[in-house]
Order: C-alpha cells, then structure tokens, then sequence
C-alpha cells in the first residue's frame, strides 16, 4: 500500500485466487509489480498456466513467507522474461522489507534473501553465549531499522523479551550472511529439533524433500520421543495423481546424516495449515504430529 501510494499507482487485491485467474488478471491489467505470497509462486510453478499467457508487463516479482525451491525461482524466472524475481526478508515490527535483492543478476544467489537494505543495520549474535559471530557462522539475526517499533502495545514484557537496551530487534531467526554479504535464513530457533544432542535444522531436511519432482511442498517439525528428546517428521504435499511412496522419500533422504533421518515418519497432505502471510504453522503441525504418533 505504501508502494501504491509513493507511486501513485494503483493496486489490485485479489483474495483466494486461482493460478489461473491470478495470470488472467496479470494480462488483463497490464500489472507491472507483484508481491506474492511464497505458496501462490510454488503453485505458479506446478501449475505451469503461467506459459499460457501473455504477461510482458511484469517488471518485479517480489515474494516472501517461506523459502521457494531453486527450481520454481528458475521457472518463474524463465516464464517472466521481463521480470527482476527477487525474494524477500521482513519483519512487521521492523517496519519494512529488511533484506532483498537489488540487482536482477545478483539472484544466481537462490538460496539467499539478499543484502541488508539502506538504514538498517544487522548483526548476527550466538544462541548460547551472545557472542556477535562473524561471516558463514550461524546464530540469531538481529536487526535495526529507522522504522522499526518502539514497543508491543500495552506488553512490556514480551517488548523487554525482543528489543534489548541497545534497541536490537532480535528476531528468533536462525540465520548467517556470506564473505559477500549476503543473508541466508535457516530456520526458526524455536523450530530447531533437539535428537540425542544434536541441534538439526528443519530446513536441510526440507530442502531434500523438495528436490523430488513429486513434491510441491514439505515442512518438517519435532515429535516428542522419550529417548531422544525429538524426532523430525516430515508434512508433504504431492502433486496431483503422484504416486511416491513414503519409502521412496525415506530413501531419498537418507543422503543425510543419520542424525536427520525422519524418525518420526513422513505424512501426505492436501495442503500446509498456513497464516494469511502464506507461512507455514509450524505450531499446528506438531500438534499434528504428536496426534500422529498416538495413532500408530
């Protein structure tokens, strides 16, 4: 909105749209900028009415929510051919998109969100110890920006739990930037999964599942186990009439470590619980999963 009205353009809201009718509208207003949640660019991809259409008029595609496969960047990228494909990094409490790409050839960084914008700063600090870590080291990111909130209205707690004296947002992000600069989210420090001692991040796990052609969408989250504290199991959504088995994505996960084998099983979807921000709840799934290892 505040896009629309710096520009002084204007802005089509669509709500529950289809792939299809979501291109169709593309062509019929000419739209030039598209901000885009990261499920609706997933079903972009599989749907593939994309190349049905004629949409020369999109300038920027600018998506966020979750982390896209490499293949739908390259896809979306390939049937946009006017089109900079840029994700994004944000926060609502810092008031903007924090990280993103500025150039279209910088996005042979897929697996990165982009550079730190103008007027905000970012360090990322060690989950156990505080310690600011350097480039290629994991830990929370946390940020400042001109635009970032003061306070949570009428919380003092929760604003004292995420903002520390130095005026650091911290994030709970689990995160690293390269010797170039760019960021890279891993996963959220509350969704890290605790087994026999190891820390393993949902998204590895993820990413594996992903490269299966059959597979549009996984989440994986924690199962309480009284052994190992926790095991990752795995939520997918398949495409339609796809026949892969749960055997044939245990196998092909088992690249892995043996520390990130799914213990906990792998369940088939129609679709991922998910906010209106298109990300994913986490937090429904493993209640979800904990049902799930009742019933077996």
């Amino acid at each position: 909105m505040f896009r629309c009205l710096s520009t002084i353009s204007s802005a089509i809201i669509m709500r529950d749209s289809t792939s299809d009718k979501l291109c169709r509208t593309i062509e019929k207003y000419k739209i030039s900028w598209l901000l885009l949640a990261t499920d609706i660019v997933n079903a972009l991809s599989e749907s593939q009415v994309i190349e049905k259409y004629d949409l020369p008029s999109v300038k920027t595609l600018v998506f966020g929510g979750s982390k896209p496969r490499v293949e739908v960047m390259k896809n979306i990228n390939h049937a946009l051919v006017n089109a900079t494909i840029t994700p994004m990094y944000g926060s609502t409490e810092l008031g903007t998109t924090i990280v993103q790409f500025y150039d279209e050839k910088e996005n042979i960084y897929y697996n990165s969100g982009g550079i730190v914008l103008p007027d905000v700063e970012m360090k990322v600090v060690d989950v156990n110890t505080g310690e600011i870590l350097g480039p290629n080291q994991k830990g929370e990111l946390h940020f400042k920006a001109k635009g970032m909130i003061k306070r949570y209205f009428k919380n003092p707690k929760t604003t004292e739990e995420v903002i520390d004296s130095d005026g650091w947002f911290h994030t709970k992000d689990l995160g690293y930037y390269d010797k170039k600069g760019y960021v890279y989210y891993v996963c959220r420090i509350n969704d890290i999964i605790k087994f026999r001692g190891h820390q393993i991040s949902p998204l590895e796990i993820e990413e594996v599942l992903l490269k299966h052609p059959d597979i549009i969408e996984a989440a994986v989250v924690s199962v309480p186990h009284a052994l190992d504290t926790e095991h990752p199991i795995a939520f997918v959504v398949k495409t339609q009439n796809s026949e892969v088995s749960k055997e044939e994505l245990l196998e092909l996960t088992s690249v892995l470590d043996d520390t990130k084998k799914l213990r906990g099983g792998i369940v088939f979807l129609e679709k991922l619980p998910k906010l209106p921000t298109g990300k994913v709840q986490k937090n429904k799934l493993k209640e979800m999963a904990k049902l799930d290892q009742k019933l077996m």
